[in-house]
């Protein structure tokens, strides 16, 4: 069931599923006259706002187009504290350089979101202004006393950290928000404070702040309000904007416009109502019908295109979007079906000149640093930069090494060994290698007349001979010698028996800058149990 409101503003926020708490007295105050002054705060944690704070962002569009006046307050002083709201355990404490740059892209950010131009535009402010010179004995004598202890312990923010424990450091960070609203009002005229359904505590401890400092504390007509949106929430019942790989920003360096569009684009049925309610600025009568459109053709997915669109261009611009949109229907196919053929993209990859240069300098910085590291370097990986993929030996030693893990039985093993390892000229790699490793290992490979007398015969067709010599079962040391090399090259391509296995062998490597894509070796079970 819908509230009624009498207040444009209200109304369109209901009919968008955006109250979840509102103050008593505000739909009169809208509808009597809608130019009301209202913020938002924007904690500067990080250097860019996610896609969780587009629901705050777009309150404020909508508010301005309603007649109100938004202000976007960056908690620079409080953000040096952090909310408890919401979360379970205390944030990281930021130093101030980092606190300075994430508010001045976080800024950046809200500038391209928010009308800023004439007499009532948005405004932009940071809360440092009057917290950094701020006592704290003054604090506490003229605002501290108007909250008491047990007031703040009943608010849901608090009670929910208690058995886990709450700093007092958080614990201030309520008497701090609602000092904001106080100085908000009183310098820039403020009456309205918005945010998730998280800040409800916070915003009516502000609001009673103001009472009892404006208004001696006195009952009657209300001094300031509050608004509270329900939070979004994925289907998992996290906060929406989450992915496997991080939260999804509203920052072009932290999440491509490719990528941003394609997670809108991964959005399902269910939930594009709420989304496109909440996320866009479409009227909602063009929402409906767009949905209605949806039903009759859910494969079309024209409530996501439309949706991945919208976001999009109002977060990285029409061009930007457009850039996006095009590569995504290349390769997975437009409204009409089939992608192009992906050449057309070519355009789309070309670097400036600028550019081209930076990563031909850092290229040759890369390709320098492993040239110096190449006395530090390991024998296995000496072993397989001599013996690269680009050369026939190489291949080789790659197909033994993955194909010996996948065959139970020794003959099979030496049959394979045998027919691989022939006519490779292993001769042209020794002393070719500073590592002794990698020398050594040309040396067996050749299993020349150095190690078994051939003559000179046998020296000229070393490959041949050493076909003979792997399969003749007198010479069972020359077998095992080649599988315990192939079992050693195995060990830097197989990192475990499982996943996780191999997630916490490759872990410290990822440290030192290597990288792993990984595959499963389920053919070599000789059951579906063992696979």
């Amino acid at each position: 069931m819908v509230a009624s409101y009498r207040s444009n503003l209200l109304a369109n926020f209901s009919e968008r599923g955006l109250i979840h708490e509102v103050s008593a007295g505000l739909d009169d105050r809208l509808a009597s006259d809608p130019s009301i002054s209202a913020y938002i705060g924007f904690d500067p944690s990080a250097d860019s706002l996610h896609v969780g704070h587009l629901m705050g962002v777009l309150a404020l569009r909508r508010l301005q187009r309603a007649g109100g006046r938004p202000i976007a307050l960056v908690g620079g002083g409080t953000g040096m504290i952090g909310d408890p709201s919401g979360r379970s355990a205390e944030r990281n404490l930021l130093d101030h350089a980092t606190l300075d740059a994430n508010r001045a892209a976080i800024g950046a950010q809200l500038a391209r979101l928010l009308d800023f131009s004439g007499a009532s535009g948005a405004l932009l402010l940071d809360n440092l202004e009057w917290l950094g010179d701020l006592g704290m004995i003054d604090f506490l004598r003229d605002t501290g006393k108007h909250l008491t202890v047990s007031y703040m312990l009943a608010k849901d923010s608090v009670k929910s950290r208690l058995e886990g424990g709450l700093s007092f450091t958080e614990f201030s960070y309520m008497l701090l928000q609602s000092y904001d609203f106080l100085m908000l009002r009183k310098r820039h005229g403020v009456e309205l404070q918005m945010g998730g359904s998280d800040q409800w505590g916070n915003i009516t401890a502000g609001s009673e702040l103001i009472r009892r400092v404006d208004g001696d504390g006195r009952e009657g007509a209300p001094l300031s309000f509050g608004l509270c949106y329900p939070l979004l929430l994925a289907k998992s019942g996290e906060k929406f904007g989450k992915t496997a790989e991080g939260a999804v920003w509203l920052s072009a360096e932290r999440t491509s416009p490719f990528a941003f569009r394609q997670f809108f684009m991964d959005q399902p049925d269910e939930a594009l109502e709420e989304l496109l309610q909440r996320l866009t600025l479409d009227e909602s009568a063009a929402i409906h019908a767009l949905l209605a459109e949806h039903a009759k053709n859910p494969g079309g997915r024209a409530g996501q295109r439309r949706l991945a669109t919208a976001v999009t261009a109002l977060v990285h611009g029409e061009d930007e979007e457009l850039r996006a949109r095009r590569v995504a229907e290349t390769l997975f196919g437009g409204p009409e079906g089939r992608g192009s053929d992906p050449r057309a993209l070519a355009a789309e990859a070309a670097l400036p000149g600028e550019d081209q240069r930076r990563v031909a300098e850092l290229a040759r910085q890369l390709v320098a640093a492993v040239r110096a590291g190449r006395r530090q370097q390991g024998g296995i990986d000496a072993f397989m930069q001599e013996y690269s993929l680009s050369s026939e030996e190489g291949v080789v030693l790659m197909c033994l090494a993955e194909a010996l893990l996948r065959i139970p039985d020794a003959d099979t093993a030496d049959k394979l060994i045998a027919d691989k390892v022939g006519g490779k000229d292993w001769e042209s790699h020794l002393g070719q290698s500073e590592s002794l490793f990698v020398n050594a290992s040309a040396w067996g490979l050749m299993l020349t007349g150095r190690f078994v007398d051939l003559g000179r015969i046998a020296r000229s067709d070393v490959g041949g001979y050493l076909k003979k010599l792997v399969t003749r079962s007198g010479e069972p040391i020359i077998r095992n010698a080649m599988k315990q090399a192939m079992r050693i090259m195995g060990k830097q391509f197989v990192l475990g028996r499982t996943i996780d296995e191999a997630l916490s062998v490759a872990a410290p490597l990822e440290n030192e800058g290597y990288r792993f894509s990984y595959d499963m070796l389920g053919e070599a079970a000789f059951t579906m149990e063992d696979a």
